[in-house]
């Protein structure tokens, strides 16, 4: 039935329905069938082993090259400038970045390795490990990137002076609010769109900047399982799953590439 929904479900035989409708179909008739075999009218609910059509995934928005630069020029006044520069050149999770502590960073070199992710149980924040068994991974870090974390370091330890006993940076992280405790992870979020409002960007979740650090390292020719790891991804199929089809560029580049081998 569901297939044949697919096909030709519209009313006035002008083809078929979506699979969003589909599911909307399917979810009305588990529910009948549901109350039916309360009643002992059928002897099981035949929908609940029944499954319907999954809707496409909606595509990956992502900011351009331009917009990226715009809304770090635009953080450069906000006291976590240094955080936000951090995902946007790393693609780190918000609860990597907000759970990063000073022990899991090298300046030196130029490292970081993610240990932790902060998380909110009963609202208070706390930390735990990373998203996936892959979230545990080292992160090379940019020239500039590293100077704004130096540059943070500094104006931590002058809050950190300021506060004196009042300090409550217990865990050692990178990123806290005047008085050392952890940065609330929608507080973040919420900044975030203000900073974006303020560059005149489209209006979208945080989630943009991870997603626009890994659209932007692919198109610059980054190799995927470089750009997975970076990104902590179970696996590279998933990375070329969710973000190839955001950047047209790659199959212009196979066509080239293609093209100037075979015609040599």
């Amino acid at each position: 039935m569901y297939a044949d929904l697919l096909e030709r479900g519209r009313s006035r035989g002008e083809g078929g329905l979506s699979p969003r409708s589909v599911r909307y179909a399917h979810t009305v008739l588990r529910k009948a069938l549901a109350a039916a075999a309360k009643r002992h009218r059928v002897v099981i609910n035949v929908a609940d082993l029944a499954e319907p059509p999954k809707p496409p995934k909606p595509p990956v928005k992502v900011w351009t090259v331009e917009q990226v630069r715009g809304f770090l020029e635009h953080a450069k006044s906000d006291r976590l400038h240094a955080d936000y520069r951090l995902s946007a050149m790393t693609g780190m999770r918000r609860g990597e970045v907000l759970g990063l502590a000073w022990n899991q960073v090298d300046l030196e070199t130029g490292t970081l390795n993610v240990r932790q992710a902060l998380v909110l149980v009963d609202h208070v924040p706390t930390v735990s490990l990373p998203k996936t068994e892959r979230g545990a991974r080292p992160i090379a870090l940019d020239a500039d990137t590293v100077a704004a974390l130096r540059a943070h370091r500094k104006q931590q330890a002058a809050e950190q002076l300021r506060a004196g006993e009042a300090w409550a940076n217990v865990l050692g992280l990178v990123f806290t609010d005047e008085l050392g405790a952890p940065v609330k992870p929608d507080a973040f979020s919420k900044r975030f769109g203000t900073i974006a409002k303020l560059a005149k960007l489209p209006r979208l979740p945080l989630k943009v900047v991870r997603h626009s650090h890994a659209t932007l390292a692919m198109a610059a020719g980054v190799h995927p399982r470089t750009v997975s790891d970076r990104l902590g991804h179970a696996s590279v199929a998933f990375t070329l799953t969710t973000y190839t089809a955001a950047v047209p560029q790659l199959q212009r580049d196979a066509a080239d590439t293609l093209a100037a081998l075979v015609n040599w």
